[in-house]
């Protein structure tokens, strides 16, 4: 369970970090993007809390805050707010 975990954890992630980019760039205006980041993050914290990686679940509980912010709208997705979520990404990986 835990390597199919790392193994499903490491394709979401991978495929997230343009997203980010992208997030970057358009400041959080496409919202199914946001999402789809928002739920990568969110299955590997809800996966994780379930193996009981309490680190982990930590860290993608913050990067989710984040994103969370930037899905409702009170915080744009700026420079600062997509290396937050980028360094915890590279924290997870």
């Amino acid at each position: 369970l835990l390597s199919e975990f790392v193994a499903e954890s490491m394709q979401g992630l991978q495929s997230i970090e343009q997203d980010l980019l992208t997030l970057e760039r358009d400041g959080g205006a496409d919202k199914e993007l946001v999402n789809r980041v928002f739920r990568a993050v969110h299955s590997i914290k809800g996966t994780g809390s379930y193996l009981g990686l309490d680190n982990l679940v930590s860290l993608s509980h913050r990067a989710e805050t984040l994103l969370d912010h930037v899905r409702s709208g009170t915080r744009e997705a700026t420079a600062d707010v997509t290396d937050a979520i980028l360094g915890a990404i590279d924290a997870l990986t």
